[in-house]
């Protein structure tokens, strides 16, 4: 009895599980990725896998070729990477794949053991989404609960011939980047980052008027920081969505080690006592506190 192997479906199946295991390896690992660059990585395992099929035979070579895929996605996905986060990535990812993969297997059987036999795409793409939602789950119930307690990193901050230091939460649900550089962002109080703001800023962000998009691009112009200008978007409890007024400074040490971030401003309070003398005036990814 001959098999058949649709080579695009085979593709495309592998580019969806690459897909979603790609992205969900930057959730588990705070690392956060472009659409299109986890695109790029999941065709480049996708492809691979198609090619052993094809041409390839069984045994250590398939074992190989699949730890390749992996590698390879995860490195074109978040380039550029430091040796050890790119171990902590790939091993995200080899967890994330075997436990999607299992959870997809299990789902056929118990599907097939009350249906009849048969693969059909359908199947396979219940299967996955069942996964899928399921390691979101383990994924967000296991960050949340490796923060014990709270740590903290001294950020300092240069902007021109102003500078400013304060403590800054390290904060494991603290997942902003700007959408545009892909840089991440380290959110702070206006009163922490006003040594660095010439007048007119400042007249901004003592205003409403920052929550106002052209009215705090008009200002960044006035002050002769249009080139620093940046929005970022973000979520919040009880707010679907907004836009943090931010820019891009000269210099940022989070514990001593250069970042380079953007700092978006917060018109409010973030110090975990309420106190506006408190001394936690902003909030980090756990990815800027990483050596190495």
């Amino acid at each position: 009895m001959e098999t058949y192997v649709y080579i695009d479906m085979l593709f495309l199946i592998n580019f969806c599980m690459d897909y979603i295991i790609l992205r969900m390896t930057g959730r588990l690992c705070s690392r956060a990725s472009k659409r299109y660059r986890a695109a790029f990585g999941a065709s480049f395992a996708a492809a691979l896998y198609v090619l052993f099929i094809v041409f390839g035979s069984g045994g250590v070579f398939g074992v190989l070729t699949g730890a390749m895929g992996i590698l390879g996605g995860v490195a074109i996905t978040f380039f550029p990477l430091k040796r050890r986060q790119f171990g902590t990535l790939a091993l995200g990812a080899y967890v994330l794949t075997i436990a999607m993969g299992g959870g997809c297997l299990a789902a056929y059987y118990m599907i097939t053991s009350q249906y009849g036999n048969g693969v059909t795409l359908w199947l396979l793409a219940g299967s996955a989404a069942v996964s899928y939602i399921l390691l979101r789950q383990v994924i967000s119930r296991v960050k949340r609960g490796t923060m014990k307690k709270a740590v903290f990193a001294e950020v300092r901050v240069r902007m021109g011939n102003a500078e400013t230091a304060f403590t800054a939460l390290v904060d494991t649900g603290h997942s902003l980047y700007e959408p545009i550089s892909g840089k991440p962002v380290v959110v702070a109080e206006y009163a922490a980052l006003k040594p660095l703001f010439p007048q007119d800023l400042c007249a901004l962000f003592e205003t409403t008027n920052c929550e106002d998009s052209e009215n705090a691009a008009n200002a960044f112009v006035s002050a002769g920081f249009a080139s620093r200008f940046r929005l970022v978007p973000y979520h919040s409890v009880g707010k679907r969505g907004g836009l943090l007024t931010g820019f891009r400074p000269d210099e940022v040490m989070i514990g001593g080690v250069p970042r380079d971030v953007i700092i978006a401003v917060y018109n409010g309070l973030l110090s975990l006592d309420g106190d506006s003398e408190g001394e936690k005036r902003a909030l980090i990814s756990p990815e800027l506190t990483e050596v190495g």
